[in-house]
């Protein structure tokens, strides 16, 4: 069913020719409007501090972002990675022209309670399709990474909690829940692996490890951590790599024998987001049936791999495992995740919110799921990607400071030899009119939208080598 939704006849984007030729850079990036703007946020809200400039949505186009002092940025990172097909794609405004969503601009429904009537028929067109076929049913919500993320430990804990006592609940189990102690609230852990990154709430912080200024502050469960192998890219060019993976397993393999509490779930990143590391399908396939040993449940989130930027749909699609639960956000615009049916809870309101979905966001996805069909992007993002990784390599090679280049399709990064020197290759990326991101103080990540194709590219790599 998927893959009938991104075939399609055209072999590449035929958007580029709607985009400007180049970056067009006027002033410094943040300029003197984005400044005054700035200016103007802080004390406004709380979080002014992570802005880097004041965006023009309505001039922006394709893959370049116009910001408020009128600069064209070619825009590798594409809002946080959240971005699919770029800016006021014309197929995507077209459709939605047609799209009957003048109703959920109105009211937007809370769909734990009162959903539209046609809810369940759009969910099973446009959502359901897009997930692996042994997941069949869908929890959908509020819209970020963090609420699909959160929810989808709790179904899994639901479900070793209902494997381990029943369904049907004792007043003592009640009772006790009330009071915040076993049997009723259960001394369950979640297994995470070393660097990982899942969010900033205060229960995906204790399964997240890959910034300390995130979790410095906070309280936080205390909950075992794997290693993560420490690979060395291209992966299948060092034969240390396998020594590597072999101790990761075996130290995995050892927390879950030792824990003196049932780890209910593993949590995996296909492609850990802030280092973008990542092992060989070996791997994965062995972790995963360490998890299954011990009865835990595959927790794979996708928030930021999924719809398309490696090359395949779905990034965990690379490594030939099935998840139990795959978490989606970011890019497909709503978020929620594919489950097993025996992941249902057994009692109405063990998981809850007011919206759980988002009719409006739903019609965007299917508008993007419309252009990723008609210009064939995951195979885009695949070969773009392969170029890409290509034009990098030879720059790793005449350029001491980058180094360990590595990614899968779009989702790209490369390190760079301290902090200074990644946020001072951004800046002058930035005054040549690219925009890309930074990770773990000294990695330059990519997270372009699908249709960043090899003119983008060769752009990018032309202003990365005169920068370095």
């Amino acid at each position: 069913m998927l893959a009938s939704l991104i075939k399609a006849v055209r072999p590449s984007p035929q958007f580029v020719k709607y985009e400007p030729k180049g970056p067009i850079v006027k002033t410094a990036v943040p300029g003197p409007e984005s400044l005054a703007l700035l200016n103007e946020y802080e004390g406004l809200t709380q979080d002014f501090r992570t802005v880097r400039f004041f965006a023009d949505y309505q001039k922006s186009i394709g893959n370049y972002v116009v910001d408020a002092d009128g600069n064209t940025l070619l825009d590798a990172y594409a809002l946080n990675a959240s971005l699919p097909i770029g800016y006021n794609h014309p197929l995507f405004l077209s459709f939605l022209e047609q799209a009957n969503i003048r109703p959920h601009l109105i009211h937007r429904s809370a769909c734990a309670v009162n959903p539209s009537s046609d809810w369940a028929l759009k969910l099973k067109n446009t959502l359901l399709p897009l997930g692996p076929e042994s997941l069949s049913e869908i929890f959908m919500s509020c819209g970020c990474g963090i609420g699909a993320t959160e929810n989808a430990m709790k179904a899994a804990s639901i479900w070793y909690y209902k494997n381990q006592y029943g369904v049907d609940f004792t007043p003592e189990q009640i009772k006790t829940t009330i009071e915040g102690k076993p049997p009723g609230i259960p001394d369950y852990a979640f297994l995470s692996l070393e660097g990982a990154y899942h969010g900033r709430s205060i229960g995906l912080l204790s399964v997240s490890s890959s910034s300390g200024i995130d979790k410095v502050d906070f309280p936080s469960f205390k909950w075992p951590r794997a290693p993560f192998p420490k690979e060395k890219y291209p992966i299948t060019s060092y034969s240390e790599n396998k020594a590597q993976e072999s101790q990761a397993l075996e130290a995995t393999r050892k927390i879950f024998q030792t824990s003196k509490v049932p780890i209910v779930g593993l949590l995996i990143e296909p492609i850990q987001n802030e280092g973008t590391y990542y092992a060989s399908p070996q791997y994965y396939q062995q972790l995963q049936s360490i998890a299954k040993e011990f009865k835990a449940a595959v927790i794979v989130d996708e928030t930021y791999s999924g719809v398309g930027i490696t090359g395949k749909f779905w990034a965990h699609q690379h490594w030939g495992i099935q998840p139990d639960i795959l978490v989606f956000s970011k890019k497909a615009q709503v978020s929620g995740y594919f489950a097993k049916p025996e992941f249902r809870p057994p009692h109405a309101f063990m998981m809850m919110g007011t919206w759980c979905g988002d009719p409006l966001r739903l019609a965007q996805l299917q508008g993007v799921m419309n252009v990723i069909s008609c210009e064939n992007l995951v195979d885009s993002a695949s070969s773009t990607g392969e170029y890409l990784l290509s034009g990098l390599t030879a720059i790793q090679t005449k350029r001491d400071k980058l180094a360990n280049v590595r990614g899968l399709g779009l989702h790209i990064a490369f390190d760079m030899p301290d902090k200074a020197s990644a946020w001072g290759l951004c800046k002058k990326l930035l005054e040549k009119g690219v925009h890309v991101g930074v990770a773990k103080d000294n990695v330059i990540q990519l997270r372009p939208s699908l249709i960043f194709g090899k003119a983008h590219a060769d752009i990018f790599l032309d202003a990365l080598d005169a920068s370095l």
